[in-house]
């Protein structure tokens, strides 16, 4: 007999008998009163897949966590933990089979409803219930680490979103994925562009400040830019660079918390002073400044080196520049971009025995283009080529970064 299917019906997929013991992480954990919708979600989109278990599988769980059905294949089996009336609803067999498909061994819950337990049974994977519920509270993490939210001072997108595209919806859409690389609060950062453009984006991140909304949280701006050197513009484009004048930033001292200054340009020096008196922090960076020019600034209350090493003179035994006067300056911070693309491994090293742990602050300078993958992408109507080296415009310069800001944590944890 030949069966003839359809493209989108396919075999059920085969599964090994349950183990005598079983020994896997946590790949999600849930609240209570979760229900087959949040499991395993309807609608014109997924019904069609229900006789494809491996397709409709990955919108398991999406409505809760959207990095689930990825996460939980590739940790091979798993175990999800959850609340009190775990899986009420409507009788949704693939609600259980979706779970099987990924790996998910056991669901450890206060309480099942009683349907779905029941299919949990059928299709293989053990219902099992606290002894005692507050265990609930305490799940063994498996050597992984535990950590505090990331703030991220330096992000201009992710996710096909720039900040400078000034879009209240997309930027939420972008925020509420960002807590998947572990950044629970950040600072959009904005680029040289017309001033029209640069107050655009930050009205709509003063919106971002006040709105209420799942993801991650908007603490203010970092201006990167248009007060900045023309000569060390980076990706920046230099028909927007201007001198600093504060008349711009006037009336957005609520929203700015961190602006990027080259010191050396004609009255950015008086620029500074003003913006530490408004209760701005100056950051200088794009820049040609020397030793000396950056001792100044540092004196008029410049308190950070943004992204330390890039776009800036390199510390030499008889120019020792910005790095050496951050060094000098126990009250300074300095940005790293540690995609191990930027900064060289050693040189990490190196700023990290010259300043300490304390005045090290890991940052991603990332583009709209981080988490697309490679390929060709934009920014400030200038070509991206986005590969295993980096991202760059087509002169070779980097266009900032695709780096996640987990993944900055990993490697330079590695690195030192």
């Amino acid at each position: 007999v030949e069966i003839l299917r359809g493209p989108n019906i396919k075999p059920f997929p085969e599964t090994a008998p349950l183990e005598a013991t079983i020994e896997a992480g946590c790949s999600l954990k849930v609240g209570d009163n979760i229900t087959t919708d949040h499991i395993m979600p309807a609608g014109a989109k997924i019904l069609p897949l229900r006789s494809n278990i491996p397709a409709i599988s990955q919108h398991c769980f999406t409505v809760c966590d959207e990095a689930f059905p990825k996460r939980a294949k590739e940790m091979g089996q798993s175990i999800i933990v959850g609340g009190s009336n775990y899986g009420q609803g409507s009788s949704r067999e693939h609600a259980a089979l979706a779970p099987l498909y990924l790996g998910v061994k056991a669901v450890l819950v206060k309480s099942f409803a009683r349907i779905h337990r029941a299919n949990l049974i059928n299709a293989g994977i053990l219902p099992l219930t606290f002894v005692n519920e507050a265990d609930y509270e305490v799940i063994d993490a498996n050597g992984a680490y535990l950590s505090p939210g990331f703030i991220d001072i330096h992000k201009h997108g992710a996710f096909n979103y720039d900040f400078m595209d000034a879009d209240n919806q997309a930027a939420i859409a972008m925020l509420a994925r960002l807590p998947e690389t572990g950044v629970t609060s950040l600072y959009p950062t904005t680029m040289s562009m017309s001033f029209a453009d640069i107050r655009k984006a930050m009205e709509t991140i003063r919106d971002l400040m006040q709105l209420k909304y799942t993801g991650t949280q908007v603490l203010g701006c970092h201006m990167e830019g248009p007060f900045i050197s023309p000569d060390w513009g980076g990706a920046q484009p230099r028909e927007y660079i201007v001198p600093a004048d504060y008349s711009l930033v006037a009336g957005l001292e609520d929203t700015i918390k961190l602006v990027t200054v080259a010191p050396e340009e004609p009255g950015n020096m008086a620029f500074i002073s003003k913006c530490v008196q408004a209760g701005m922090r100056v950051s200088i960076g794009h820049t040609l400044a020397h030793y000396e020019g950056a001792m100044a600034a540092f004196a008029c209350g410049a308190t950070s080196v943004t992204h330390t090493f890039c776009a800036m003179h390199q510390l030499q035994h008889r120019e020792p520049g910005v790095v050496c006067a951050a060094s000098e300056s126990p009250n300074v911070y300095c940005e790293l971009i540690v995609d191990n693309l930027h900064i060289h491994p050693a040189t990490q090293r190196a700023l990290f025995k010259l300043k300490g742990i304390d005045r090290m602050i890991l940052v991603t300078d990332s583009m709209r283009f981080a988490g697309m993958g490679y390929g060709v992408s934009s920014l400030a109507g200038q070509r991206v080529t986005i590969n295993e080296k980096g991202a760059h415009l087509d002169n070779g310069f980097f266009a900032g970064s695709v780096l996640a800001l987990n993944d900055a944590v990993v490697n330079y944890k590695r690195n030192n």
